[in-house]
């Protein structure tokens, strides 16, 4: 959080209240194993348990924690902190927790590509693969990543509650090489889906069968791996970009809730929508529920 401001108490609460939804949502999908079948309006059971969804849920509930504690830390930082001396728990997990969460939701993404790629190889009569790394490698790759993202974001966001103004400033550095991983991730992961879309097409990898599942999912990777993307480039923006010594882009709330609360608000309750054991299911089992073709 910037000093420039002092944290809207009614903004925290309310996005508390938008992703508690989605936290218990996601929760029950993974551990209740139902999900909503949307052709019927009926809660379905789903064929087998999403356990890599559960970085992604983590992450939708760091974005909870990180909104309750925002409003019980907000007198702590601003013009007129409350603040003398060290950090409140209350502080550090807002910091960590928003800085960190979409690392995790990430993760699921990387995970989820690599079992929809699996399961196409699988099925199909083709020798040719979609992805020129192995698919046993993928998610290893991918969430590599995603580990190194996360310990370092952890670092860089717990030096910039540090009473010490030299230790604030160099959190800065370290949250701008997080970042930087983050998206050169997020790049390339993005880069191998284009890619494994255009050899399914070149090669007629994918069966006629699952044409709708490997269409569906692709399209739920593109959009949620693109709204954190593009909500990563902005956290990086916002450290980056000075003026006469002063965050433009962090200092001012709005601009946070728009471009980091909202786009995260969007990827949370679109993975409700279009959860993604549908498009996994196997070639002699019926989707439940079907996402429009891209």
């Amino acid at each position: 959080m910037s000093d420039a401001y002092t944290p809207n108490k009614s903004l925290a609460v309310a996005a508390a209240v938008l992703f508690g939804i989605p936290t218990l949502i996601h929760f029950g999908f993974i551990f209740i194993n139902y999900a909503v079948d949307w052709r019927t309006r009926s809660l379905r059971r789903l064929p087998t348990r999403a356990w890599f969804m559960i970085p992604f849920f983590i992450g939708v509930a760091l974005e909870l924690i990180g909104y309750i504690t925002r409003n019980l830390s907000a007198d702590e930082v601003g013009p007129n902190s409350t603040r003398t001396s060290g950090a409140s728990a209350s502080l550090i997990l807002t910091t960590i927790g928003i800085v960190v969460a979409p690392a995790f939701m990430s993760a699921s993404l990387y995970m989820l590509f690599g079992r929809i790629c699996k399961l196409m190889e699988e099925a199909s009569s083709v020798p040719h693969r979609l992805s020129f790394i192995a698919i046993r490698f993928v998610t290893f790759v991918f969430v590599s990543f995603d580990v190194v993202s996360i310990v370092v974001q952890i670092l860089g966001g717990v030096m910039t509650i540090s009473d010490n103004p030299k230790t604030v400033k160099n959190s800065f550095t370290v949250l701008k090489v997080a970042y930087i991983i983050q998206v050169v991730g997020l790049v390339f992961f993005m880069t191998l889906a284009l890619i494994a879309r255009y050899r399914a097409k070149k090669y007629d990898i994918i069966p006629a069968s699952l044409v709708a599942q490997w269409k569906g999912c692709l399209t739920l990777l593109y959009l949620g791996g693109s709204i954190i993307t593009f909500r990563s480039i902005y956290r990086f923006l916002e450290i980056v970009i000075q003026i006469d010594g002063k965050h433009p882009l962090a200092d001012h709330e709005a601009l946070f809730y728009i471009f980091d609360t909202l786009l995260m608000l969007l990827v949370s309750y679109y993975f409700v929508a279009f959860y993604p054991t549908q498009y996994l299911l196997p070639p002699s089992v019926e989707p439940q529920y079907k996402m429009t073709e891209a």
